[in-house]
């Protein structure tokens, strides 16, 4: 019984630095696909006004899904709005549901009234974490400010990209 249990502990020893470097180029792989990526923003924003404020990307339905795991067993999204002395911020979050997931918030924010805007920094995180992506621009009374954030979640080298957004009036 003694060599059966000392066999199994050997055994978890040899192979356990196999499994973490198998891990760490997963790792690598999927932060490197991430900070790659490019969006496109005039495509992003044709399609804001059928964005929610609040996404669990993807579904086991999805026909998009590729891989093990559904988008929506990744990550989830959201994009809200808020002023304050110094303007109008959107703030952009992506949480992680996956530890071997690497997740991406980047958030934009126009003057939909006035159609200018600008964009925040692509923001990652690992794992179960948080990517918190935020832009603030002044405010302009009276107009309709609408946030905009592109979240994605890469796992096993595929990346799954989606979006949400929110309006509201200041």
């Amino acid at each position: 019984m003694k060599k059966l249990l000392s066999l199994g502990v050997a055994s978890i020893l040899i192979v356990s630095p196999f499994i973490s470097s198998q891990s760490a180029f997963a790792a690598d792989l999927n932060r490197k696909v991430t900070e790659s990526y490019e969006i496109n923003w005039d495509d992003a924003w044709k399609n804001v006004d059928s964005l929610n404020t609040i996404e669990h990307f993807g579904s086991s339905n999805d026909p998009n899904s590729i891989g093990i795991y559904s988008y929506g067993n990744l990550a989830s999204g959201s994009t809200s709005l808020g002023i304050s002395s110094q303007g109008v911020t959107s703030t952009g979050k992506t949480t992680g549901k996956i530890i071997s997931t690497v997740t991406s918030a980047t958030t934009s924010l126009r003057n939909s009234s006035q159609g200018y805007g600008g964009t925040g920094p692509k923001k990652t995180a690992i794992g179960k974490l948080t990517a918190t992506s935020e832009y603030t621009m002044s405010v302009v009374r009276g107009n309709v400010f609408t946030g905009l954030t592109v979240h994605t979640a890469t796992n096993s080298g595929v990346l799954y990209e989606s979006g949400t957004s929110q309006s509201n009036v200041y």
